[in-house]
């Protein structure tokens, strides 16, 4: 039910803001002082579970940017590291500062007493960005994810293979 809730979250929020006229949400002048830098590099945090990694994204187009993930498990009996490719599109034109929603595909290894491989995974970001001071960002998110890796029932009741959802946030400069 959570799944089904948190997908109808996404669908308002991707619908409200194809169909908003942004320029009578945001005023002239605020546009203006939003953040300007081209890059980011941050300090993630992802749960359930606590995933640290350090990301890096860059800004190609005003509405558009990709990013890297590393990351690591820092949590329980489980050991886990992994990376993470991510394409975000920004809903109001305005790159590593507004509103973002795109896909991602991870790559990670799990290594445990009740679980352990090779998984894949590929989902969706949704998330908010706000940068201070044209140097410091802060980005709450949520994922959806899907993961393929060695199948059993245990696997997939802690969310390594099939779908898993998770929340994050993480914090860095702006340059």
């Amino acid at each position: 039910m959570k799944k089904f809730l948190l997908f109808i979250l996404f669908i308002f929020l991707v619908i409200t803001n194809i169909f908003s006229d942004n320029s009578v949400i945001y005023k002239d002048t605020y546009i203006d002082e939003w953040g300007k830098g081209e890059n980011t590099l941050e300090i993630v945090s992802f749960y359930p579970g606590l995933l640290l990694g350090l990301r890096y994204e860059r800004k190609f187009e005003e509405n558009l940017s990709f990013s890297s993930v590393v990351f690591y498990n820092i949590a329980g009996n489980i050991k886990s590291i992994g990376g993470r490719i991510e394409g975000n599109l920004y809903f109001q034109n305005h790159a590593l500062n507004s509103l973002f929603a795109g896909p991602f595909v991870s790559l990670y290894h799990l290594d445990g007493s009740d679980k352990s491989g090779l998984f894949f995974g590929s989902g969706i970001n949704l998330g908010y960005r706000w940068i201070f001071e044209n140097l410091y960002s802060l980005t709450p998110r949520i994922t959806l994810q899907y993961g393929i890796g060695p199948e059993s029932e245990e696997n997939i009741r802690a969310g390594a293979s099939g779908f898993s959802y998770g929340a994050g946030v993480s914090g860095g400069i702006v340059f």
